[in-house]
């Protein structure tokens, strides 16, 4: 990194793939690199698709996330009230 000019770094980052906290994040901060997340939503598990197994999550524990989420954030959207 310090032999380039790279001033962002694109990678998956979502509530069901937290790799980059583990791995990167430190890195990159340390850096002073930016990241664009990209697979913010999981393949749309995180926004009301129906659950499936994702990584290596299975099914259940990816129900499991999106019935925490639906517990916070019962709708999906903004609210403007």
């Amino acid at each position: 990194m310090k032999r380039s000019c790279i001033v962002s770094v694109m990678m998956q980052y979502s509530l069901l793939d937290r790799r980059p906290e583990e791995e990167m994040f430190e890195l990159l901060k340390s850096n002073q690199t930016g990241v664009l997340a990209r697979g913010s939503l999981a393949k749309g598990l995180l926004a009301g698709k129906p659950s499936s197994a994702y990584l290596d999550y299975h099914v259940e524990a990816v129900r499991k996330m999106q019935d925490s989420l639906e517990h916070i954030a019962p709708s999906p959207g903004i609210s403007l009230k």
